[in-house]
Formats: C-alpha cells, sequence, structure tokens
C-alpha cells in the first residue's frame, strides 16, 4: 500500500511452509541366520575356516561353539544395528531419541536364501521453511526513483535416508538474506542512469549424529561406528560416524560420508547502466563489480569406512580395506606415511576470496523502419 499517496509505495509477504513427507526405500539385510553366524555353505560344500556344517541343509555355522567364536562376537553388535523386521529397527536408538530421526516403520523381511533377506522400510522427512520478501519504492520526482528489497529464506529439513538406515538421518539447515537498494535517474528524455547496491548472505549447514560415540581414546562401545574416537572440526562440530560394509550386496550401515559441511559465503556488488538515445543508436553501457567472501568447513572421508568382500569374510571380521581420517588427538597408530614419516595435519576449513568485473556495451540501431541491428 501507498505511504505517501503517488510517491512511497511497500509490499511485504510472508510464508510458511511444513512438510512431514513419508519415503520408502527397499535394503539389504543378513537375514535371522545370518544373525547367528549361520549362513550357506560354498558352492564346494567345504565350510569357511572356522566354521562347522549347520543342522540346516546346505548352510554352515561359523558363530558360537565354533573355532571362529571370536572373530564372529566381534562382527555380531554391528549385525545387530541392523534392522529385523516390524517393530525391531536394530539396535540402535529408538526413533525420536536422535536428532532427525523422527519415525520410522520396517516391513517384514523377504528371505533372499544366501544369507541375506530384503526389507521395506519407510521413514518420515519433517521440514519448514520461512520465506519473507519486502520491497519500498519512493518517487523522489519526477526524474528520481529510488527502490529498497530485501529477501529472508530460513529452512530446516531431515533427510532419513542420507545413508542406508534411517538412524543416521542427514540435517539440513539453511538461511539466506538478499537485500537490494538502487536508484534510477532521468537526466533528459535520452540519457537515464540506474545504480544498484547489492549484499548477499547465504548459509547451509549440514550434518548427522554419531551413535555410541567413542569418549575413550582405544575403547570402541560395542556396535559403535565411531570407528577414530570423537574427531571434531576446528570450530568444534563433531565428526560423522563411519560406515561398514559386509558385502555380498548387504546394504551399508552408517551416515553418507559427506558431512559435516558448513558454509556461509558473503557477496557485495555494486553496478551502473546508462541508457543513451543518439539518433538510430540506443546505447547501453554498464558494469558490475562484485566481492565474494565464502568461508566453512568440509570433512571428508568423513568417519571412515570398512569394506568386507562378502558376508562369511565379514563373520570372519576379515575386511578388504579401510578408508578414512586420522585421529592426530588419541594417539591412534597409522598417521604416518610408508616410510614412518608422519602425515601432515589435515584441515577441514574451505576459505575463498575473489573479486569479479564485468562490463558491457550495447548498440540497438534502428538502420531502416523495419531493420534493427544489435551490435554489443
Amino acid at each position: 500500500g501507498p505511504l505517501k499517496f503517488s510517491r512511497m509505495f511497500f509490499f511485504g509477504n510472508v510464508e510458511y511452509i511444513k512438510q512431514n513427507e513419508s519415503q520408502s526405500q527397499i535394503r539389504v539385510v543378513p537375514n535371522a541366520l545370518a544373525r547367528l553366524g549361520i549362513i550357506p555353505l560354498p558352492a564346494n560344500g567345504v565350510p569357511a575356516a572356522g566354521c562347522v556344517v549347520a543342522t540346516i541343509a546346505g548352510q554352515q555355522n561359523c558363530g558360537m561353539g565354533t573355532a571362529n567364536e571370536a572373530a564372529f562376537l566381534r562382527a555380531k553388535p554391528y549385525l545387530d544395528l541392523f534392522p529385523l523386521g516390524p517393530n525391531q529397527p536394530g539396535n540402535v536408538p529408538a526413533a525420536g531419541q536422535i536428532p532427525g530421526y523422527e519415525s520410522a516403520s520396517f516391513g517384514d523381511p523377504q528371505d533372499q536364501g544366501n544369507g541375506t533377506a530384503q526389507i521395506l522400510i519407510n521413514a518420515t522427512s519433517p521440514g519448514t521453511e520461512y520465506f519473507t520478501v519486502g520491497r519500498f519504492d519512493w518517487n523522489i520526482s519526477e526524474r528520481d526513483n529510488l527502490f529498497g528489497r530485501y529477501v529472508f529464506d530460513d529452512a530446516y529439513t531431515t533427510e532419513p535416508f542420507y545413508g542406508n538406515f534411517p538412524a543416521w538421518p542427514e540435517l539440513e539447515d539453511s538461511r539466506n538474506q538478499y537485500f537490494t537498494v538502487g536508484e534510477k535517474k532521468v537526466f533528459s528524455g535520452t540519457v537515464v542512469n540506474s545504480i544498484q547496491f547489492g549484499y548477499t548472505n547465504t548459509f547451509f549447514n549440514i550434518r548427522s549424529e554419531s551413535i555410541s560415540p567413542t569418549v575413550t581414546p582405544g575403547v570402541l562401545p560395542s556396535g559403535s561406528l565411531n570407528w577414530s574416537g570423537d574427531i571434531f572440526t576446528r570450530d568444534g562440530q563433531p565428526v560423522m560416524d563411519g560406515t561398514l560394509a559386509p558385502g555380498s550386496g548387504i546394504s551399508a550401515i552408517g551416515p553418507g560420508q559427506i558431512s559435516p559441511i558448513r558454509k556461509v559465503q558473503v557477496r557485495y556488488s555494486v553496478s551502473d547502466d546508462l541508457f543513451l538515445i543518439k539518433g538510430a543508436h540506443s546505447l547501453r553501457f554498464g558494469g558490475t563489480i562484485t566481492k565474494n567472501s565464502t568461508d566453512g568447513i568440509h570433512a571428508f572421508p568423513g568417519g571412515g569406512t570398512w569394506t568386507f568382500a562378502n558376508l562369511s569374510n565379514f563373520l570372519h571380521a576379515l575386511p578388504t580395506q579401510y578408508t578414512g581420517p586420522c585421529n592426530f588427538s588419541n594417539g591412534s597408530p597409522g598417521c604416518v606415511f610408508p616410510d614412518g614419516s608422519p602425515l601432515l595435519f589435515p584441515s577441514d576449513l574451505r576459505a575463498s576470496r575473489s573479486w569479479d568485473f564485468t562490463m558491457y556495451a550495447q548498440d540497438d540501431w534502428k538502420m531502416m523502419p523495419n531493420l534493427t541491428l544489435n551490435i554489443g
């Protein structure tokens, strides 16, 4: 509405959005027998090392009461993290006890006959967004106009399948602000100038929570994926859990290995446009100067990943590889190159500074009543 008739005007808008979207995914988990250390015999019918032929036809026992019992007991807490079926979400904190783990339901497992089962998982993805925009226009005179515009956008959402299972969700926050002020000046019927100043501040924060974090160096709680102990970014934000991929097509447990990521960018810009009419020529000249400043953190590869070739190797605690960070703060081994020299202390800080300069010139030349040539 007008603040001053025919001179000042304002406009404002506020919006609020709330979602509680349901998402569904099919995942592969160890079946009920595999959780007991009982898996199919290999094609030659000979049990793997430390295992014995099970009382169930076509199966081998690599669990309790076998020579492989010690290795099985190391794998068992991680087998128990996998959901087993309805009302059996796995040995993880209940929904509502982990930030972002709002709710989840699990279908009946469909046994695949190879030590695995397929399971349907439903989980919610809650989110909110607040959006505000305001604009002010002032007709100072017939030849001079001023305007200002401000946009504010604040949002939060949870991605339940950031990893394969909703117990390791991704939390996402963002807050963006845009402010622009400009003036349009008419010097004459053939000369008009427009100048604008812009300010932009954008922020996003992607993170996940840790289950059973390690608080004592060298001590790994049962079923913890916090392999290297508590590792923090330089601004004090904890790095996510690691992941474990048991092999044999079983979905890995743990979060996706990209968080935390936090970035804030501030941009200042000044632009000017000059419009000039000269005979048959409509000329436009202008340019923009922008200063960019970006700061953030990005810890990669996160908490690290243990990979196993197959379910048998997993029950024998024989990984194929490990990729992940070295914890310099708790004296964990491996913080050295193959020749024994120490690894350089990594930095999760990310920063950039830049200036952008753009210029343009354009001539719309009306050569004939029905022909205009654009040159720029």
